[in-house]
């Protein structure tokens, strides 16, 4: 694990992985318009468009699964003792934690915990505040995101979940996410075999004012917001 101060390393780590993601992001979209064909490359065939969709939504679980990394990081300089960017430190309920490893063990109650081979879950924001109040005064900052992005947040697992599992579970989770994203009735049918490619290309509805043109754009513009909101 990186030195305990270094929260605005972690931040820089988490834009890096943005943008890596939205650079393959534009390297892709061209090939997701099945009304064009485009040559191959000699002795291989030519990218299906459905092929280019399934990469959009890999770059999507990529960003999800980067925020995660991202929170993990930030609480756990916190617990230790470390200041962000603007030198900003939430108020700790306990002493900090002598090390990140330390910190690990704290949260899980297990001595022998270690981050290269256990796992701690970040995908419920209701558990991530939990935790946040045990530790720092009021929550903060991890209790500061509103109600509006604890459900953006909460969308953005399922979409992901969409992309990890084929179970029947994260087919109906992930269809209902689609058609609020759409602006749709739950009554309504969506068209038959739509993908998450195709939901994060689409134009966003639910987002507010944003120059985003795509949901995919949209929800890197959200988790940039959010890491300034955790490490200012």
């Amino acid at each position: 694990m990186a030195n305990k101060a270094k929260i605005t390393t972690v931040k820089k780590a988490f834009h890096s992985d943005l943008s890596s993601s939205v650079t393959l992001f534009a390297a892709i979209k061209p090939f997701t318009d099945k009304s064009k064909t485009y040559d191959a490359i000699q002795g291989w065939e030519p990218l299906h468009h459905a092929q280019a969709m399934r990469v959009v939504a890999l770059a999507f679980m990529n960003i999800v699964a980067a925020w995660e990394e991202f929170v993990q990081s930030t609480f756990i300089r916190y617990m230790a003792g470390a200041t962000s960017g603007n030198g900003y430190r939430p108020k700790l309920r306990v002493g900090p934690c002598s090390s990140l490893r330390h910190a690990g063990q704290i949260l899980t109650r297990r001595t022998d915990f270690d981050f290269e081979s256990d796992f701690i879950s970040w995908s419920s924001w209701g558990e991530v505040t939990n935790r946040a109040a045990l530790f720092f005064e009021e929550g903060r900052p991890f209790s500061s995101i509103v109600e509006r992005d604890k459900q953006r947040l909460k969308d953005a697992v399922t979409i992901r979940n969409r992309v990890a599992h084929a179970s029947g579970k994260s087919r109906a989770e992930f269809i209902k996410v689609a058609k609020l994203h759409l602006g749709l009735q739950l009554r309504s049918k969506l068209r038959q075999g739509y993908t998450v490619g195709q939901l994060l290309l689409e134009q966003p509805r639910t987002f507010g004012p944003s120059g985003a043109n795509s949901y995919f754009e949209a929800y890197v513009e959200f988790f940039t917001r959010l890491s300034d909101i955790l490490a200012p």
